[in-house]
């Protein structure tokens, strides 16, 4: 099998993120694609160093709890429904209590870090320049990643 380099456009995306590139059997195309290792910012800090195992893994099951309370997060677009909670998913109920729970351990400035960042995708600079943070961002991210750790017993 012949291996080419193709054409992946443009590198902004993978300026400063890791990626490989894997080879695939197909007879038309490019035969080569590039896997981007890095999605989220949770990610970056945690292939950089800037947080820990314990607190990316915390993140990680904020993130699970989100996406498991968005079905009774997110409203209707049609005035005239009505939420129907007898045929609800019990996991997704669990998920938003769960997810109540954190806004109950944290102090409302933390729980926003944690929403722009590990909900949102935002990076901690541009937290800090929307609000004027002073660069303190990534240090209260660690400090509510761990009071989350401790809550939720994740080791």
């Amino acid at each position: 099998m012949v291996r080419h380099k193709s054409d992946y456009g443009e590198d902004i995306r993978l300026k400063d993120d890791e990626s490989r590139e894997e080879y695939i059997s197909i007879t038309t195309g490019n035969q080569k694609r590039r896997r981007i290792l890095t999605q989220t910012s949770i990610d970056r800090y945690h292939q950089r160093g800037y947080i820990n195992d314990r607190q990316y893994h915390t993140a990680q099951y904020i993130y699970a709890l989100y996406s498991k309370s968005e079905r009774r997060i997110i409203s209707s677009y049609n005035p005239d429904s009505t939420i129907n909670t007898s045929n609800s998913d019990d996991s997704s109920l669990v998920g938003l209590s769960d997810y109540i729970q954190i806004t109950k351990v944290l102090s409302t400035k933390l729980f926003n870090i944690i929403q722009h960042i590990v909900i949102y995708g935002f990076s901690a600079n541009e937290f800090d320049k929307q609000y004027n943070n002073k660069r303190k961002t990534l240090k209260e991210l660690k400090e509510a990643l761990n009071i989350l750790s401790e809550h939720f017993k994740i080791y």
